[in-house]
């Protein structure tokens, strides 16, 4: 990297090279499992553990949609979703449409993802039940997250 005056970092030609190669998704993907009910790591005899691939991927889309994009320094500016953004959403069909737009533009991100699909909205008293096909490296993952209205 060649640092400027204007306080940025400029990429040299093989920096450059390199972050471009970057975009390839590492197999296997790894992360911590989730309990999804509680929201904490999930242990296995007493244990924390390691899932793979699609598995690890489910807990991924899982911390993404639990997150607000924009909100914590921890994560950069593309990590998290809009999801919140439905509370007040009256017609199902424009629910639908922007949740679609919300979890194609939360999830795609990621290289291991090609796509969302099939969203569907179910309007409960509430709270609002959303289920969507996440289109991955390995396969179709039929996921569903739920949107409060409070």
């Amino acid at each position: 990297m060649i640092y400027t005056d204007y306080d940025e970092w400029i990429l040299d030609e093989d920096e450059l090279e390199a972050e471009e190669g970057a975009a390839e998704p590492e197999l296997p993907y790894r992360d911590w499992a989730i309990d999804f009910d509680t929201g904490k790591l999930a242990t296995r005899g007493g244990r924390h553990y390691i899932v793979e691939n699609e598995d690890a991927l489910r807990v991924w889309i899982w911390k993404v949609l639990q997150t607000k994009q924009g909100v914590y320094p921890c994560y950069d500016d593309d990590f998290g979703s809009e999801m919140h953004a439905l509370v007040g959403e009256t017609d199902v069909e424009d629910m639908a449409a922007h949740a679609e737009f919300y979890l194609e533009s939360a999830l795609t991100v990621s290289p291991y993802i090609d796509a969302v699909r099939d969203v569907t909205v179910i309007r409960k008293l509430d709270r609002a039940i959303i289920s969507f096909t996440v289109v991955t490296i390995w396969g179709d993952i039929e996921e569903e997250t739920e949107v409060e209205y409070i």
